[in-house]
């Protein structure tokens, strides 16, 4: 049984991975690392911002300036305005759908207000936006998704998570809830839905749309 949808969303709702890979790989060779978007995908795609800091620093011995979240959160927010657009079919899953849905995301209450204006997909979530800010721990961690099955009373048994990255599904396994990895995004590389699968999802989509034909 589901009564609950969980939509992460950079990567499942809107197009944002590509992006911000370009931009974050731009940021970080002015800083002296020579990484590709490729690359940044591959190291820090689904992580909060301070695991990203931790994991440069260590993996990479790069410290980064206090400004370069805020610096990043600006290029991507007038980007967006005019290059962000929705994953393959989820306008229509989300004026379609029936079971009552949110979206949990690693990433600012500012930038997934921005991010959903800028691909009209806001006037679904006006409200149950959840960031990585509201619990002590984001993805990988299960705290996020224990905190919203809390708010909506609702067994994490009973929410179905849709997913792109692997820290998001390890998250979304770990609080006990039905997960599908999502791999319709244009940053998804070759093997990542066998890793998702790996690591708990029951199933993968391509295209938001097949999440209708669940209920």
């Amino acid at each position: 049984m589901v009564q609950l949808v969980i939509f992460d969303f950079d990567g499942t709702l809107v197009e944002s991975e590509v992006l911000a890979s370009e931009i974050h790989s731009h940021q970080l060779g002015a800083l002296g690392l020579q990484i590709t978007p490729a690359e940044v995908i591959r190291h820090f795609t689904g992580v909060t911002s301070a695991l990203m800091t931790e994991k440069l620093l260590t993996d990479f011995n790069i410290e980064l300036p206090a400004d370069f979240f805020d610096a990043y959160e600006a290029e991507i927010a007038a980007r967006a305005r005019s290059e962000l657009k929705p994953t393959r079919g989820t306008p229509q899953t989300l004026s379609q759908l029936t079971t009552p849905f949110c979206l949990a995301s690693n990433s600012t209450r500012e930038w997934i207000v921005e991010g959903l204006k800028a691909a009209n997909l806001d006037p679904h979530f006006e409200e149950g936006i959840y960031p990585a800010s509201l619990v002590e721990k984001g993805k990988p961690a299960p705290d996020l998704f224990l905190h919203i099955a809390d708010i909506h009373d609702v067994p994490t048994s009973d929410c179905l998570v849709i997913e792109d990255s692997q820290s998001g599904v390890q998250a979304a396994v770990s609080a006990g809830c039905q997960v599908l990895g999502f791999v319709g995004g244009g940053h998804i590389m070759e093997g990542h839905g066998e890793k998702l699968l790996d690591l708990g999802a029951a199933e993968l989509i391509s295209d938001m749309r097949e999440l209708l034909n669940r209920f």
